[in-house]
């Protein structure tokens, strides 16, 4: 088995637009599709954080699964490794919350490839996120009749998967249940957002 250290480990990787390493305030996480245009601040005062951008199809061409979130954070908090993936969208909606699980998943799978690389064998814990402007979940944001009428009969959330993972902001990504999931509201008009992340 290899034994060089994690400094080594990461020289191995290309730095043109594949990872980046935090300032001392933080990292910002960028959506720069024209019409989903958003970004997040991911904020911690002592914390080394690590973000990484795996989407492609060419980047990981072995892997049945082509999708992936936008952005994925490794932050190191005193010795233990956590992961951290985000998603931006513009409008969250039914069918584009399935297309979002999809995107989970394949940034866990693409993770723990690049883990392996970096030496790393344990995550202390893996945080999801949710990045929108809009909201369609919510019965005075959403323009759809029918998830209005879902929202306003609550007994049909305990048989709608989609609804009961949104609303109980825990989720099931591949073999992994019950994980957080924080929704996180961009300003409207900049697409901006912030998370504080623990010390």
């Amino acid at each position: 088995m290899l034994n060089d250290d994690f400094a080594t480990r990461l020289s191995w990787l290309r730095t043109d637009n594949i990872y980046q390493k935090s300032t001392k305030h933080g990292l910002i996480l960028k959506e720069v599709n024209e019409e989903g245009r958003a970004e997040v601040h991911f904020c911690t005062d002592h914390n080394e954080l690590y973000s990484f951008r795996l989407e492609g199809n060419n980047k990981f061409p072995y892997l049945t699964n082509q999708k992936c979130a936008d952005g994925i954070i490794l932050e190191l908090r005193q010795e233990q490794w956590f992961l951290h993936v985000i998603e931006f969208k513009k409008t969250m909606k039914k069918d584009i919350w399935n297309k979002t699980k999809v995107q989970y998943e394949g940034a866990v799978l693409r993770m723990h490839a690049i883990m392996g690389i970096l030496g790393i064998e344990k995550l202390d814990g893996i945080y999801f996120y949710s990045a929108f402007r809009n909201n369609d979940f919510e019965p005075k944001e959403s323009t759809s009749p029918v998830l209005m009428r879902q929202l306003e009969r609550r007994e049909n959330l305990s048989t709608t998967v989609e609804l009961r993972e949104w609303f109980d902001e825990k989720i099931t990504v591949l073999s992994l249940k019950d994980m957080p999931l924080q929704k996180i509201r961009l300003d409207k008009e900049t697409g901006r957002g912030m998370v504080q992340l623990s010390s």
